[in-house]
């Protein structure tokens, strides 16, 4: 299973007992049993033959629990069943799943924390995952599901090629209802952070019928014009030398070669300005850290995600929307004041709240005014 390309080790969890007449499809690997009754598979890949595996797995009718990408001189895991490897810890009275969805031949890595009503969390980026969004969810996740996943092409999930015909806004919208299908949601809740409010707003103008509540946290902007006003904001944040500094990490080798910590030097600088509170965006950056695969994702994606951010299409579908929906923006934030407002004006149902002393991360910034915010709306609509 290798290749010229380059591969690295993995370990592949499986649900039961592998029946020993398909051991024959998995030859030259190393096939084991564990005493929670679950198969694992260990070799070496790379992406190509990861997804070779994968398929197989599909086609036996066989249950991925998860993936584990593994340092070849040690157990370091990169994906995977060890939560701490998230750089968080779920709490242990919390429900928790994780592993793979195959949605229109991608595999996307979701996570499930929580009981009660479902919520689908949307991350921001694109080119980041929802590690950013979970632990400041925990306490809402003991009275709620909440289901994370990684959009395509972005943070865990694994697709063989990333380019400009199968990186679109109109896929991304897709995959979203494909996921409500494959969790059995006949009404979905949408928490959209970012990118991923906007990527919200794009479901939910394309299926009203599918929304109960909508949730957009400091989302971005609903037309490129006010986009690029609240990057020219975000610019104007930098010092000219953290400005030049970022500039050139971003045409670096490393960083055009997926390495992880160029792409955790440049997060600290380009997400470092887009807080208000010191402490949060020190807390983010022990959260959200970048990895071989989600950096590469990163790389993959960039180009294509580029051209969407010029082609922002919803702010005329946005009448379509009719379910109740709450808007919550950072009084700090760089996303400019008129985006949020232009939504709240579009959307008929809508209701607009400012979070004060928080820039783009209100969860983490003022999670006290944050949440009782969120859980009011919801308490509202039952």
């Amino acid at each position: 299973m290798k290749s010229t390309d380059r591969s690295n080790h993995y370990k592949i969890f499986i649900k039961g007992k592998l029946d020993e007449r398909w051991l024959r499809w998995f030859e030259g690997l190393e096939v084991t049993s564990s005493p929670d009754n679950e198969t694992i598979i260990y070799g070496e890949f790379d992406q190509s033959a990861l997804h070779g595996v994968f398929n197989r797995i599909r086609d036996l009718g066989l249950e991925l629990i998860s993936v584990q990408q593994q340092d070849s001189d040690s157990e370091k895991m990169k994906i995977g069943k060890d939560i701490a490897m998230s750089h968080f810890q779920i709490p242990q009275d919390l429900f928790h799943e994780q592993g793979y969805k195959r949605i229109d031949g991608i595999d996307h890595f979701y996570r499930i924390v929580g009981t009660g009503e479902p919520f689908v969390f949307l991350h921001g980026g694109p080119g980041m995952w929802h590690d950013e969004l979970v632990p400041s969810f925990f306490e809402f996740a003991k009275d709620h599901q909440c289901i994370y996943y990684d959009q395509r092409g972005n943070g865990k999930s694994l697709m063989e090629k990333i380019d400009a015909t199968n990186f679109t806004t109109d896929l991304l919208v897709d995959d979203l209802e494909a996921i409500r299908k494959e969790f059995g949601l006949e009404e979905v809740n949408i928490i959209g952070h970012s990118w991923g409010g906007l990527l919200g707003m794009y479901y939910a103008s394309k299926y009203p019928q599918n929304m109960k509540r909508l949730i957009l946290v400091d989302p971005a902007p609903s037309n490129t014009e006010l986009l690029i006003k609240s990057y020219e904001n975000m610019m104007a944040r930098f010092s000219e030398a953290d400005w030049n500094h970022l500039q050139a990490i971003y045409e670096s080798e490393p960083y055009l070669a997926g390495d992880p910590d160029a792409h955790n030097e440049a997060m600290r600088l380009s997400e470092g300005v887009t807080f208000f509170n010191e402490q949060a965006r020190e807390e983010y950056f022990k959260i959200a850290v970048f990895d071989e695969t989600t950096a590469k994702n990163a790389v993959a994606i960039n180009g294509p995600a580029r051209s969407m951010k010029l082609n922002i299409t919803v702010q005329d579908q946005l009448s379509n929307i009719t379910c109740p929906t709450l808007i919550v923006q950072g009084k700090e934030d760089f996303i400019v004041i008129e985006a949020a407002e232009l939504t709240h004006s579009l959307i008929g149902n809508s209701k607009l709240i400012y979070i004060a002393n928080s820039g783009h991360y209100p969860f983490m910034e003022a999670p006290n005014e944050f949440f009782t915010t969120l859980n009011t709306f919801i308490e509202e609509i039952r």
